[in-house]
């Protein structure tokens, strides 16, 4: 388990990775790491063709999810469920955003998802 904070000009993050073992990876569903957020400016953060899943809630402010193909927008107490395979970017409004989340994987996420 790894514990960091990175800050630079658009956001502050804190965040634990966490590497199973190899029994757990195979068979079970797991943790891959997690943490906070904050936006310090607007920015967008786009990932795809990544093995995992996200799960985050919008703990203040507000932003906006694309999802194949689709926008929706985000605020305070908004939960978002994804996967990482797909294409996605979220960005924050002018209401800065403070985001909590969790990537995890298991061999079963495909059917779980």
């Amino acid at each position: 388990m790894k514990n960091s904070l990175i800050q630079d000009n658009t956001v502050r993050s804190n965040r634990i990775l966490y590497t199973p073992g190899l029994f757990a990876k195979n068979n079970l569903l797991h943790l891959q790491e997690t943490g906070t957020l904050r936006a310090e400016k607007t920015h967008t953060n786009q990932r795809k063709n990544l093995a995992s899943y996200l799960f985050f809630i919008v703990k203040d402010g507000s932003g906006t999810l694309e999802y194949n193909d689709k926008s929706y927008p985000l605020s305070q107490g908004d939960c978002v469920f994804l996967d990482c395979n797909q294409k996605y970017s979220h960005k924050t409004s002018k209401d800065l955003w403070t985001l909590q989340w969790a990537h995890f994987y298991g061999p079963n996420m495909s059917e779980i998802y």
